[in-house]
């Protein structure tokens, strides 16, 4: 793969006038939020953002939502101290790894994202449960202990932090709204 230049433009992205990768899902009897980004292969944060949902009232028949599938791919080269991503192909953006912890033996692995969860004073939240908006976004990894996540703001010298791939907060908050549990995530080792 080759890194182009040019970085994503968030703001733009989820703009209302920028309509490139979005869908827009009519609701059906029946249909639910979890049932549609399923359906769109997309994540209930970047549903919500599109359509400036607070909270998930209730669907109805005949409501339009916007959509936007998340098919991005990670690649995270644990010796340049980056973890950058792809769509398609094609270079997206680079997030700077501030910090591996107690991942001393990282092999070369091609895997998915497994789950992505909250925490908020020590307490695992899903979307929708008070505090998930404030709480630390964390990405687990398929068949690895391996997670993704911020770098705590403060970090007592000599604390043990858990095992994973550290990026600054603002980094995993977008990471968080770009990926969904199935998403492609290689570990590249660069030789010696």
């Amino acid at each position: 793969y080759k890194r182009q230049v040019g970085e994503m433009n968030l703001d733009e992205i989820f703009s209302p006038e920028h309509s490139e990768g979005k869908l827009t899902h009519v609701v059906k009897r029946g249909d639910s939020y979890l049932a549609i980004v399923n359906k769109h292969r997309t994540n209930l944060d970047c549903l919500m953002l599109l359509n400036g949902l607070t909270d998930f009232g209730g669907l109805q028949p005949g409501d339009d939502l916007v959509v936007m599938p998340l098919e991005f791919r990670l690649l995270i080269e644990p010796q340049k101290k980056f973890l950058s991503l792809w769509s398609n192909g094609k270079f997206v953006k680079d997030y700077p790894i501030l910090r591996i912890e107690q991942l001393s033996s990282v092999a070369a692995l091609k895997t998915t994202i497994d789950s992505r969860a909250g925490f908020y004073d020590g307490k695992k939240l899903a979307l929708g449960n008070k505090g998930y908006r404030q709480s630390d976004k964390v990405l687990q990894l398929a068949k690895s202990p391996i997670q993704i996540r911020p770098m705590p703001a403060s970090n007592e010298a000599g604390a043990i932090l858990p095992r994973g791939i550290y990026l600054k907060a603002s980094d995993m908050e977008e990471l968080n709204l770009l990926t969904r549990p199935g998403n492609e995530v290689e570990i590249r080792l660069s030789p010696r």
